[in-house]
């Protein structure tokens, strides 16, 4: 996040302060240079701030939901003999292979795009794009 984030600062600073005037960090008489430098750091700092966000997030939900997940199905319940236990036991191989979870986070990604498409992986984003 954090590299993506100061290149894009980097660069959509650069771009504004030639596009809107450059300021001169010896030149402190004028205070509308310096009132220009101070909006195009806030706009610099929130533009990369939302497409570093926007970049990182799918990467992040997945490996956060694939680590939380676990690799082997979990019961119902760990005392009593819940229907997803029995349907499990009932299962034979092929079947339990095809509904196992999957073991890489690139298979779990692609089960991911298949299921809920690019949509899918900002799932929970709008608090993080807002916090921006």
């Amino acid at each position: 996040y954090s590299v993506a984030q100061f290149w894009l600062y980097g660069y959509t600073s650069e771009y504004l302060h030639h596009q809107y005037g450059s300021w001169n960090p010896s030149d402190t008489s004028h205070d509308q240079n310096i009132k220009i430098s101070g909006a195009i750091s806030f706009t610099s700092g929130a533009i990369s701030g939302l497409c570093a966000t926007v970049i990182t997030y799918p990467f992040d939900l997945c490996r956060t939901i694939f680590a939380a997940r676990g690799l082997f199905p979990i019961a119902a319940s760990n005392v009593t003999w819940s229907n997803y236990t029995t349907n499990l036991a009932s299962m034979n191989q092929q079947e339990y292979v095809q509904r196992r979870p999957p073991k890489t986070l690139n298979e779990f990604a692609r089960q991911m795009y298949q299921h809920k498409g690019v949509r899918g992986f900002y799932a929970g984003s709008t608090p993080g794009l807002l916090q921006i």
